[in-house]
């Protein structure tokens, strides 16, 4: 229990930021400046009462329960998500741990701790260090900041169709581990389910805070049906049943012209009756009507309407039943047969065939798959085309589907001949028929060379996302097309889908697999860049959304700006060639052309090419011993600092990360990891068993040696906030930089 306490709470708590335990039945309030106190009162009580601690320090106000206005700290962010029990019988929640956890993989960050409840899931998100509030205007971020990202949580569990209360106030008590659970019939322990060292920064949540729902936009109940104005259907039943089943696809689009009545209220019986007989939920069908409505602008406000929906669901059912007593043939409304090109599904019926050995495997795969381009890709595998917008990675492609309908080389690499199918979501019909050509001209490619063998679907103004081109791809026969270009890919993400979710996005590279695997063809896709500098990075870290797109991906390519106007560096990471080495390539209206000229090590860093005062020399080549007495010293010092000072001489991040590895297996450098949420550090003596290692030893330090030193540098020196070190200037008595430039200012 202490051990928590202190994972949380050890740099924050002091005399005016006090621990709150609350108890009940008795409804009594305490609070703590020291841990070990909390701790031992808790124990005690929770031998006969239940226990709960407050996620956010009060700094007024003892002895009582606090409101949000007396919370003066938090630690982290939180979410509770209650399990499935008799007392809560009239929500939808859901049943297991593992099935809580579901919800919290959708995010796109993990939690720091887990913590089963007795009948529910607590996750922590923790900070690298307190948010301490100096002003209310903090406080009221904080507490944006607290329930946005419960909001986001809460939009997770809708998308299993469960329920999940809103408890991102800063005032809220949760259970303490180490203590009983005596709601259900069986008193059950509160405890640890794991913890790790993942902290983040307050502002790592802010862009997937989602806003919070408003009062009167609350959920309407029929009987265990939550009734949400921005309810989602299942993404994998809605795909599947999009793909298999053209009458769902139609009337998704009200786009049926079998139904005389062509009424919202036509589609919507429509939709339920498909979505029943493929066995959804009640609430699943519930959310399937309302985005039906909100979607076509159909009196969105008549899905929440109890009656209604309740008498849509019940028609739907009774028709499913009455259809299949009376032995009608509903195979072509359900994906009970199979679903061809649709991952994860099988035929109805069929039993699962055993593994190969490996001489079967060798036998049926004797070879590697023909190439498509030759040391890039391979029949059925796809490709990322990564680069920052508006770089000309649209006239790359081009460039590309030429080179592969004539069976011409591409930028050196031999292209095996075949028909190419660019999918264009950006550009207009009349756009890419201006650009094709030219780049044909600029290639010498005569047009009747590629006239038939080039097809362009330019979707600007009727997008569909990755889903619905499950129709479309049907029409074409298996061979017909040796590449597919998606341009571009965030164009054809579905709905809501968030691409910093790994887990959505595998599941969406596995459906791009699937097509391949059907059209028995390549896929190529265009995607841009995160913002901020690309230099520092991986070949797989370039590339806006979550990691699993280069991991999903068979070859993942990317552009990066050279030094040199005018010019990018290519590199790629590939999965079933030997390893590419980059190479430069330059700007000649409307192509790309080699520039082996050029030094691929060149790119261009943050704030353009190196400048004129160094003389556009290399940067300095540091061994480990050089690199020590350069940038470490006795004083311990942050990877983020050190990092910082060293790109700026010219180091890559990985050459970096290398030196700082050579010098700790040399016994010139030595790690620490300071506080409770293990921040990294590196000096050139080791930590002593007397040396606190702590953020706020850091920052004292740095304050007694550099006091001169301005906020955010000593902050990036330590690793650790510019709130934070104003918080220690002021309690050591220091003046910040703000009353210094003050007092200057009055001199």
């Amino acid at each position: 229990m202490e051990e928590f306490l202190n994972m949380l709470f050890a740099e924050a708590v002091a005399e005016n930021r006090r621990l709150c335990v609350f108890t009940l039945p008795d409804r009594r309030t305490r609070h703590f400046s020291s841990l070990t106190a909390a701790a031992l009162h808790a124990v005690e009580e929770a031998k006969t009462k239940e226990v709960y601690f407050g996620v956010g320090l009060a700094g007024r106000n003892f002895g009582r329960r606090n409101s949000a206005s007396d919370i003066a700290a938090i630690v982290g962010l939180w979410a509770d998500v209650d399990l499935a029990a008799p007392w809560r019988a009239d929500k939808p929640l859901p049943r297991t741990i593992d099935e809580a956890r579901a919800i919290l993989d959708k995010l796109p960050l993990a939690p720091s701790v887990l913590v089963d409840s007795g009948h529910g899931l607590h996750a922590y998100w923790l900070f690298k260090e307190p948010w301490t509030f100096e002003t209310d205007d903090e406080r009221i971020e904080a507490a944006k900041r607290a329930k946005g990202w419960v909001e986001t949580v809460r939009n997770a569990a809708r998308s299993f169709g469960w329920d999940m209360d809103s408890v991102g106030d800063l005032a809220r008590v949760l259970r303490l581990p180490g203590t009983v659970n005596r709601k259900g019939e069986t008193p059950v322990e509160v405890r640890i389910l794991e913890s790790n060292d993942r902290r983040y920064n307050p502002d790592d949540f802010e862009p997937f805070a989602a806003d919070e729902v408003p009062a009167e936009m609350d959920e309407a109940q029929v009987g265990a049906l939550a009734l949400r104005p921005d309810a989602e259907p299942p993404a994998d039943k809605f795909a599947q049943l999009y793909q298999v089943c053209p009458a769902f696809a139609q009337a998704w689009n009200r786009q049926r012209p079998d139904l005389a009545d062509q009424s919202q209220s036509s589609y919507d019986l429509s939709l339920a009756d498909i979505a029943a007989l493929n066995g959804w939920t009640d609430q699943e069908i519930a959310n399937l009507l309302i985005a039906a409505r909100r979607k076509h602008g159909q009196k969105p406000e008549k899905a929440l309407r109890a009656d209604y929906v309740a008498k849509t669901i019940a028609s739907a059912r009774r028709a499913a039943e009455e259809r299949s007593a009376q032995g009608v043939d509903l195979s072509s409304l359900k994906t009970t047969g199979g679903l061809s090109g649709v991952p994860g599904t099988a035929q109805a019926g069929t039993t699962p065939a055993p593994p190969r050995s490996l001489r079967q495997l060798v036998a049926a795969c004797p070879a590697m798959r023909q190439p498509v381009i030759e040391g890039l890709l391979r029949q059925g595998e796809t490709m990322n085309v990564i680069a920052q917008p508006k770089v000309g990675k649209s006239w790359l492609v081009i460039d590309l589907a030429l080179a592969v309908a004539t069976g011409r080389p591409w930028l050196g690499m031999d292209c095996a001949p075949g028909e190419v199918l660019i999918l264009d979501n950006e550009l207009h019909g009349e756009t890419s028929a201006n650009r094709v050509p030219k780049v044909a001209a600029a290639r010498g490619i005569a047009f009747d060379d590629v006239a038939d063998r080039v097809y362009v679907e330019n979707l600007r103004g009727r997008l569909v996302d990755l889903f619905a081109l499950g129709p479309y791809f049907r029409q074409f026969t298996p061979g017909r097309f040796k590449v597919v270009i998606l341009d571009a890919f965030y164009r054809f993400l579905p709905m809501r889908t968030d691409e910093n979710d790994n887990g959505t996005m595998a599941n969406l590279y596995n459906y791009v697999d699937a097509y391949a695997d059907h059209l028995k063809c390549s896929f190529v896709i265009i995607h841009h860049t995160s913002k901020g500098n690309q230099s520092l990075k991986e070949v797989t870290d370039v590339g806006a959304g979550a990691g699993a797109q280069s991991r999903a991906t068979d070859t993942h390519l990317v552009l990066r700006r050279h030094e040199e106007e005018d010019a990018v560096v290519m590199e790629a990471a590939v999965r079933s060639w030997p390893p590419v080495p980059p190479r430069c390539l330059r700007w000649a209206w409307p192509v790309w052309m080699p520039a082996d000229d050029l030094d691929p090590a060149a790119l261009r860093k943050e704030g353009g090419k190196r400048s004129a005062a160094d003389g556009g020399q290399q940067p300095v080549s540091y061994d480990a011993a050089g690199f020590v007495e350069r940038f470490l010293a006795e004083q311990p010092k942050s990877q983020a600092r050190i990092l910082e000072e060293a790109e700026a001489e010219g180091l890559s991040s990985r050459r970096v990360k290398r030196l700082l590895d050579l010098a700790e297996e040399e016994g010139l450098a030595f790690r620490w990891t300071v506080g409770h949420r293990k921040t990294l550090v590196y000096a050139t003596v080791e930590p002593s068993e007397t040396t606190p290692q702590n953020s706020r030893y850091l920052v004292e330090a740095a304050l007694r040696e550099h006091p001169e030193l301005p906020t955010k540098d000593l902050a990036e020196r330590c690793g650790v906030s510019m709130r934070y070190v104003q918080q220690i200037r002021r309690e050591l008595g220091e003046r910040t930089d703000g009353e210094l430039e003050a007092n200057s200012g009055t001199n």
